[in-house]
């Protein structure tokens, strides 16, 4: 009846530099194991029974255990201290006897009677086989999920959030997805540390050498032999680099938001303690240009490191896909890795039609249904590495005032709406559909599988399908790139000439070139050694005639000024057009780049009859011409074609206005005149071709000398195109202009006396070669017939009343000259008389002096 005593016992052991070793054997059957279907592993309770099931082996080959030392038990706890110390005395006295028999068998123990039963009791009675003692194996695919498309809610959601999407919240694939992959991918490989760190940064370290950075050489070359104004043009983006990536935030993947549709997003985010971009997101590319030619005045070799640095920006894009449930189900193992059976996967339009009439509008299997980007802000910058222009080291200065002038504010949204329509216009380069349609050609385990069939190599794809508003934004950000261009040419000639005052700040470094000369080329120091003195005389009437002021209110367009130089009334009449303008062809002058075909179709000068006063062909040497003239105001228009990113063509005008305009041009003058006394007459019957015909006699022709001036330059404008981006270039080429119109006025003469005035050169040969080679053949007449003044001198209206022919068969040269002779020789003067009389007057005074 006594009360039992507890007592609560504690043995210690220990043992020292303990040494344990184990082999595993493991044989699988790789055949199984590459055909275990995805739908088999689905849920995670059967994860191990399919594993387990390609194993042909598994046991503990060998197992040893070696110690140097095995400590003294020892026992406390017990309450009667007699057992206690007897205990401990017992256990002292056996250890003290059979430890080193212990030691020295613990290997063989392990090995003969705890492997063996590892082996039984865990590998084989836990891992291979199941509570019943049978081998493991998968359990079989549901027949009833073969049918339709996958349901991603219900695939990678919890049951709870794929029922507050719209899923059904059953998990009827199972829970590998929900409570296994999905949360493993976001808490441990999208967490932004580990993402940042181990992912991003060990993947660009790799690339790169360097965390965080990616570099890329060699990225673009364009190179062009020959032309008129240079041997050849090398033009190379040499490296690209980009730092700062490991800054991601608020990863995303595969969030479900439809039956069929995946957000995915990532954002970066470099902010942290700046607020100046320093530690920014940063893009960089490095770009060469170089022109060679000694007798180029383009020739130059810079080489420019422009950089972008973004703060803070985001993207997500969401996909639709139409994965059928047979497809993913049966996926085997051992194709996982290849894109193409996951394409092949995919649902066909027809498949989707049968299983669903209401999709029958569907027509894609995979697509991105939903796209977004945003930034905060950008920061541009420029480094010159290596120049052979001043003038480079402008280039960050205009940049920053651009940003000053509100680029970044401006073209914000337009930039924001250009990324992504890069985006999708890469992925609509890619021809997805064709991809799909083509993928079970080259998956395995397809039934259309053809191994003979090569994979095909992807090329990148052409940027296409723009919208119109990102073609505009495209061709505004050009046409604000040309206006910093001329502000940036025009701080590289003002440099030049400050370090090399009184030279030529041109490029060139070409020795001058003799001039033709001979008994056949005219001097026209000494035109009456061949017709006599009367040409001289001539030639200075002429001369004179072109700058005497006559009264405007004989204008068909009158002006404020009472007198103009006669050379006005001469243009407005038988040049310009009646809105007072000269217009010149322009076909041929095209530029092809970034998918936009810009071509001049036209210029249209107004202006030209504000002359106030000219002093035209001095002749200061035997082949040099110089004029001098000075404008009121001179406005040049030119019309261009663009064919934009949507084949659509579209008209664009660009217009510079300049204001008390000073223009000195010396010319150089090789006129054959043999060449030109074999001119046929008949050839230049018509106006059109009379420079074309004379031409032909033009041996050499230089621009000696072009000084221009103006007081006032008006920033340029752009009419036409641009509906949406108008006012937003005006406004920061108008910055560019009021900040810089100083220096593109000091800058105008000395760039158009030297790379314009070089330029012009350069191509005036081919000019003239084209322009002669438009002289035609006289026309036919019969040999035996007489000329009809009539149709000779008249008009075709004037020459009909008189019973000519009345359809200009001699061309229109003589009715023309006619014309000339009755309104501009014959007409009253400001003497009061026939023109003719002042003249005649002028010559025989300076022949006989009376």
């Amino acid at each position: 009846g006594s009360s039992p005593v507890v007592e609560q016992v504690s043995a210690f052991v220990g043992i020292r530099d303990l040494v344990a070793s184990s082999a595993l054997l493991t044989a699988i059957d790789q055949t199984v194991l590459e055909g275990i279907r995805l739908g088999s592993l689905l849920s995670t309770d059967y994860i191990m029974d399919c594993f387990m099931s390609t194993l042909y082996e598994l046991e503990w080959a060998s197992m040893t255990v070696d110690a140097a030392d095995v400590l003294t038990p020892t026992i406390s706890g017990l309450v009667s201290r007699g057992i206690d110390r007897v205990l401990s005395q017992g256990f002292d006295a056996a250890f003290l006897m059979y430890e080193t028999h212990m030691l020295r068998a613990a290997p063989a123990y392990f090995q003969q009677e705890i492997r063996p039963m590892l082996n039984q009791n865990l590998l084989r009675g836990y891992f291979l086989e199941d509570e019943n003692g049978n081998s493991r194996h998968c359990l079989p695919i549901l027949s009833w999920l073969h049918t339709g498309n996958v349901d991603f809610r219900d695939l990678l959601l919890t049951p709870e959030e794929a029922l507050a999407v719209g899923g059904s919240g059953n998990e009827p694939y199972g829970d590998l997805f929900s409570s296994l992959v999905m949360p493993y991918l976001q808490e441990k490989v999208l967490e932004p540390t580990t993402l940042n760190t181990a992912i991003v940064g060990s993947l660009t370290k790799e690339q790169s050498g360097a965390q965080g950075v990616l570099e890329f050489a060699n990225v673009f070359e364009y190179q062009q032999l020959g032309g008129a104004l240079y041997d050849y043009l090398d033009f190379k983006v040499s490296k690209v680099k980009i730092t700062n990536l490991d800054k991601l935030v608020d990863p995303l993947l595969l969030q479900p938001t439809d039956a069929n549709r995946v957000l995915n997003s990532i954002g970066l985010d470099a902010t942290t303690g700046t607020d100046d971009g320093l530690n920014a997101v940063n893009v960089t590319a490095r770009v060469m240009l170089d022109v060679g030619g000694i007798d180029s005045p383009l020739q130059m070799k810079n080489e420019v490191e422009f950089s972008v640095a973004i703060p803070s920006a985001s993207l997500s894009i969401e996909f639709l896909a139409n994965l059928k449930k047979r497809s993913l189900l049966e996926f085997p193992l051992e194709d996982v890795t290849n894109l193409h059976c996951w394409l092949a996967a995919l649902a066909t339009v027809e498949e989707m039609s049968k299983e669903n009439q209401e999709q029958m509008q569907q027509t894609t299997n995979l697509a991105v249904s939903a796209l977004s980007f945003s930034f905060s802000t950008f920061f541009l910058d420029s480094t010159c590495i290596t120049s052979s222009s001043p003038g480079c080291q402008s280039v960050s200065e205009v940049l920053h005032r651009l940003q000053q002038a509100g680029l970044v504010s401006l073209f914000r949204e337009s930039i924001i709406l250009l990324v992504e329509d890069i985006i999708l216009s890469f992925w609509d380069g890619f021809d997805v559909q064709a991809l799909v349609d083509a993928a079970p050609t080259y998956c395995p385990h397809s039934d259309r599988f053809n191994p003979q069939v090569r994979k095909p190599v992807q090329e990148l794809p052409k940027l296409s399908g723009f919208s119109s508003n990102t073609s505009e934004t495209i061709l505004a950000l050009g046409t604000i790139a040309v206006e910093a261009a001329v502000v940036i040419s025009a701080k590289n000639q003002l440099l030049l000439a400050e370090e090399n005052p009184g030279e030529s700040t041109s490029a060139s470094s070409a020795v001058p070139k003799s001039f033709p000369a001979g008994s056949d080329i005219l001097d026209w120091q000494n035109l009456s050694a061949r017709w006599g003195s009367w040409i001289d005389i001539t030639f200075d009437e002429f001369r004179n005639y072109l700058s005497t002021p006559v009264d405007r209110k004989k204008e068909l367009r009158k002006r404020t000024a009472e007198l103009t130089p006669r050379i006005n009334l001469l243009l407005q009449e038988y040049i310009l057009d009646q809105s007072g303008a000269m217009v010149v062809d322009m076909d041929g002058l095209s530029l092809t780049a970034l998918g936009f075909s810009i071509s001049a179709t036209k210029a249209q000068i107004t202006g030209l009859d504000t002359i106030t006063s000219i002093n035209p062909l001095v002749v200061l040497s035997s082949n040099t011409l110089a004029s001098t003239a000075h404008l009121e105001a001179l406005d040049v228009a030119i019309d261009f074609d663009v064919t934009t990113l949507l084949g659509t063509t579209e008209q664009m005008r660009l217009k510079y206005a300049f204001k008390e305009v000073d223009v000195q041009i010396d010319t150089k003058v090789a006129l054959n005149t043999t060449k030109v006394g074999h001119t046929q007459l008949g050839s230049i019957f018509d106006v059109s071709h009379i420079d074309n015909c004379l031409l032909k006699g033009v041996q050499a022709f230089e621009i000696s000398k072009l000084n221009i001036t103006a007081k006032e330059v008006a920033p340029s404008s752009i009419e036409g195109y641009f509906s949406e981006h108008q006012a937003t270039v005006s406004t920061l080429v108008e910055s560019l202009h009021s900040e810089y119109q100083s220096d593109i006025v000091k800058a105008m003469p000395l760039m158009i006396d030297s790379t314009i005035r070089e330029m012009i050169n350069a191509l005036i040969p081919d000019i003239l070669q084209t322009m002669t080679s438009g002289c035609p053949d006289p026309p036919q007449f019969k040999s035996d017939g007489l000329v009809d003044f009539r149709d000779f001198l008249l008009s075709e209206f004037d020459s009909e009343k008189l019973e000519g022919s009345g359809n200009s068969p001699y061309g229109n040269l003589f009715s023309l000259l006619y014309d000339v002779l009755e309104k501009e020789v014959m007409m009253t003067g400001a003497s009061s008389r026939p023109v003719l009389n002042d003249l005649l007057a002028t010559m025989t005074e300076k022949q006989s002096n009376v």
